[in-house]
């Protein structure tokens, strides 16, 4: 079912590919064939069917990565930033009376940064997610009539970028397209899809899977695979009109 945060990922997405941030584009293929089916794929209208959204000849399946630790109840970032969130709203209240109940200062203006880190992630919890989702949405795709269609999978990873500890300076982020292990996971299941979009931070990979075996003469086994660290921050402005 087509959500609003697909539906913002497709726009980051095409305003990448319009050059419009600073998002960084490797592909294997035509830049051109995907920025085509991008900018003409609309939402299905049937919520609860594959594809999320549809264009002429095929369709895009958006789901999401997580390199965090999963359990029955989900995932361990989205649960720890669920509790996170209270804990900042309760905060923003606090800021909120105090300030009402300060000094009246006209035109003068009080903030606050309020920060959040998350840091529990693993190359391990990735290559688990990214082998669980694939497997889960070509079920789906065999259920539909989209085997004989252009499939693409929108892969929206929302935890901090996995990076290579090679004991320098700058370090190196982690690049979907030379993994071994997760092409070869790609490859195992994914024989009805035409292409994958892998999208974190400011990167974006585009995958032509017709092309897998290329991809994997060339790819690495990674080694030292690092979790990243992701910090939010709120500021908060308290304003006397």
């Amino acid at each position: 079912m087509a959500r609003q945060n697909e539906k913002e990922c497709t726009e980051e997405l095409k305003n990448a590919f319009l050059g419009k941030t600073n998002v960084k584009i490797y592909a294997n293929c035509e830049l051109e064939t995907i920025s085509q089916i991008l900018f003409s794929a609309k939402s299905n209208v049937n919520k609860n069917n594959f594809p999320d959204f549809v264009f002429s000849g095929g369709g895009i399946e958006h789901f999401q990565l997580t390199s965090s630790k999963e359990t029955r109840k989900g995932s361990e970032f989205k649960i720890e930033e669920s509790i996170n969130k209270k804990s900042k709203d309760e905060y923003f209240e606090m800021l909120k009376e105090e300030h009402l109940n300060s000094e009246f200062i006209p035109g003068t203006i009080a903030t606050d940064n309020y920060e959040e880190v998350y840091e529990s992630f693993s190359y391990e919890a990735f290559i688990h997610s990214l082998e669980r989702n694939i497997v889960n949405h070509v079920e789906s795709l065999e259920k539909s009539n989209y085997q004989d269609k252009v499939v693409v999978f929108l892969m929206e990873q929302q935890t901090a970028r996995l990076w290579i500890d090679e004991g320098i300076i700058p370090i190196k982020f982690y690049e979907l397209h030379r993994d071994k292990k997760a092409l070869s996971i790609i490859k195992q299941h994914c024989n009805s899809v035409n292409y994958i979009i892998y999208f974190v931070a400011d990167s974006v990979e585009v995958l032509d899977l017709s092309k897998m075996d290329d991809l994997l003469n060339e790819s690495l086994i990674y080694k030292n695979v690092k979790g990243g660290r992701l910090v939010k921050h709120q500021l908060n402005l308290l304003i006397n009109l």
